[in-house]
Protein backbone atom coordinates (compact mmCIF):
# COMPACT_ATOMS: atom_id res chain seq x y z
CA UNK A 1 0.00 0.00 0.00
CA UNK A 2 1.85 3.21 -1.25
CA UNK A 3 -0.49 5.23 -3.48
CA UNK A 4 -3.13 7.75 -1.77
CA UNK A 5 -6.20 5.94 -2.55
CA UNK A 6 -4.66 3.23 -0.06
CA UNK A 7 -2.98 5.49 2.18
CA UNK A 8 -6.72 6.84 2.50
CA UNK A 9 -8.17 3.47 2.89
CA UNK A 10 -5.46 2.87 5.57
CA UNK A 11 -6.21 6.10 7.41
CA UNK A 12 -10.02 5.09 7.38
CA UNK A 13 -9.57 1.03 8.49
CA UNK A 14 -7.51 2.28 11.28
CA UNK A 15 -9.90 5.06 12.25
CA UNK A 16 -12.81 2.69 12.58
CA UNK A 17 -10.92 0.35 14.18
CA UNK A 18 -9.59 2.24 16.92
CA UNK A 19 -11.28 5.05 16.93
CA UNK A 20 -8.53 7.52 16.89
CA UNK A 21 -8.84 11.10 16.17
CA UNK A 22 -8.03 12.37 13.07
CA UNK A 23 -5.48 14.86 14.46
CA UNK A 24 -3.68 12.21 16.05
CA UNK A 25 -2.91 9.63 13.00
CA UNK A 26 -2.12 13.35 11.17
CA UNK A 27 0.96 13.67 13.78
CA UNK A 28 1.89 10.32 14.14
CA UNK A 29 2.38 10.20 9.74
CA UNK A 30 4.05 13.23 10.05
CA UNK A 31 6.14 12.28 12.17
CA UNK A 32 6.78 9.11 10.54
CA UNK A 33 7.34 11.18 7.16
CA UNK A 34 9.80 13.37 8.74
CA UNK A 35 12.21 10.65 9.56
CA UNK A 36 11.79 8.84 6.41
CA UNK A 37 13.05 11.94 4.41
CA UNK A 38 15.54 12.44 7.08
CA UNK A 39 17.23 9.14 6.41
CA UNK A 40 16.25 9.81 2.66
CA UNK A 41 14.30 6.06 2.38
CA UNK A 42 11.29 5.46 0.47
CA UNK A 43 8.51 2.52 2.10
CA UNK A 44 7.93 -0.20 -0.48
CA UNK A 45 4.98 -0.81 1.52
CA UNK A 46 2.88 0.68 4.13
CA UNK A 47 0.78 -2.28 6.18
CA UNK A 48 -1.60 -2.26 9.32
CA UNK A 49 -1.44 -4.93 11.29
CA UNK A 50 -3.70 -5.77 14.11
CA UNK A 51 -3.26 -8.37 17.03
CA UNK A 52 -6.02 -9.88 18.86
CA UNK A 53 -8.49 -7.06 17.41
CA UNK A 54 -7.22 -4.53 19.73
CA UNK A 55 -3.62 -3.88 19.04
CA UNK A 56 -3.32 -2.01 15.71
CA UNK A 57 0.59 -0.77 14.19
CA UNK A 58 1.11 1.25 11.23
CA UNK A 59 4.33 -1.43 9.30
CA UNK A 60 6.44 0.25 7.04
CA UNK A 61 8.93 -1.69 5.20
CA UNK A 62 11.96 -0.27 3.93
CA UNK A 63 13.41 -1.84 0.34
CA UNK A 64 16.92 -0.27 0.13
CA UNK A 65 18.34 -1.90 2.59
CA UNK A 66 22.02 -4.46 1.38
CA UNK A 67 24.03 -3.67 4.22
CA UNK A 68 24.64 -3.78 8.71
CA UNK A 69 24.70 -0.04 8.30
CA UNK A 70 21.67 0.41 6.43
CA UNK A 71 19.98 -1.82 9.42
CA UNK A 72 21.84 0.32 11.66
CA UNK A 73 19.39 3.18 9.76
CA UNK A 74 16.25 1.26 10.27
CA UNK A 75 17.24 0.85 14.26
CA UNK A 76 17.80 4.66 14.38
CA UNK A 77 14.75 5.57 12.68
CA UNK A 78 12.86 3.10 15.35
CA UNK A 79 14.64 4.90 18.05
CA UNK A 80 13.92 8.53 16.57
CA UNK A 81 10.04 7.38 16.02
CA UNK A 82 10.19 6.24 19.36
CA UNK A 83 11.30 9.59 21.11
CA UNK A 84 8.93 12.28 18.93
CA UNK A 85 6.00 9.99 19.59
CA UNK A 86 7.00 10.13 23.56
CA UNK A 87 7.75 13.97 23.23
CA UNK A 88 3.89 14.65 21.42
CA UNK A 89 1.56 14.92 23.89
CA UNK A 90 -0.90 14.49 21.46
CA UNK A 91 -0.13 11.40 20.75
CA UNK A 92 -0.15 10.29 24.83
CA UNK A 93 -3.88 8.13 24.21
CA UNK A 94 -2.88 6.95 20.78
CA UNK A 95 -3.85 3.55 20.64
CA UNK A 96 -1.97 3.17 17.52
CA UNK A 97 1.90 2.82 17.06
CA UNK A 98 3.91 2.47 14.17
CA UNK A 99 7.24 0.82 13.38
CA UNK A 100 9.96 0.63 10.30
CA UNK A 101 11.41 -2.48 9.43
CA UNK A 102 13.20 -3.82 6.35
CA UNK A 103 11.44 -5.76 3.42
CA UNK A 104 10.76 -9.19 4.21
CA UNK A 105 12.16 -11.14 1.61
CA UNK A 106 10.02 -14.70 0.85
Amino acid sequence: MTGYSSLKQLITEIKTITDCPRSQLHSLATICSNILKKYNQKPCSIKLEIQAGIYCAISIAIDDINDVNDIDSIVNMNFELSEQVAASTDLDSCPVIAVFHPKLIK
